[in-house]
């Protein structure tokens, strides 16, 4: 085999490797190293950190198991929205530490939702809610659009 065959090869052996690498997000087009970008999903075991920065959760998705603790109506841009107040944990956690804006949320749901009762909820963060509680105190959890709950269990919640 000659020698220019070789550099054939060789070069098209590479321009397979960098194709497959950049399909693969190993690398950008300058060679660069990158990261694949990936949606964050916010479950019961890291949403203390969506809570903790709402401005750069916006928009990620959440899987979590709450408790149904009050039923609201919202005004939403103009428009009156039926929300629901839910916690992290279940209602004995709720009275130990009820203001935690990082294990509560303020959510609207595709259905009608039982208070008093413990949900899978799916959905999307959407934002920082203000919330007046019954003795004045303001605080600020989390608004999410839920696109799906279940009703589940309220063991190990």
């Amino acid at each position: 085999m000659g020698a220019l065959a070789k550099i054939v090869i060789l070069v098209l052996v590479l321009l397979a490797i960098g194709y497959y690498a950049d399909r693969k997000g190993i690398i950008d087009i300058h060679g660069n190293i990158t990261v694949t970008s990936q949606e964050k999903l916010w479950t019961n075991a890291n949403y203390s950190k969506a809570a903790a920065d709402p401005d750069s959760s916006q928009g990620d998705k959440v899987s979590l198991n709450v408790y149904v603790f009050n039923k609201l109506n919202v005004t939403k841009n103009g428009h009156l929205v039926t929300a629901y107040e839910a916690y992290l944990g279940d209602s004995n956690s709720l009275a130990g530490d009820p203001y935690n804006t990082a294990k509560r949320i303020l959510y609207a749901a595709p259905g009608p939702q039982q208070v008093g009762a413990c949900i899978h909820l799916e959905g999307v963060i959407r934002g920082v809610a203000t919330v007046t509680t019954n003795d004045g105190s303001t605080i600020n959890p989390l608004y999410i659009e839920a696109s799906s709950t279940s009703p589940i269990s309220c063991n190990g919640v």
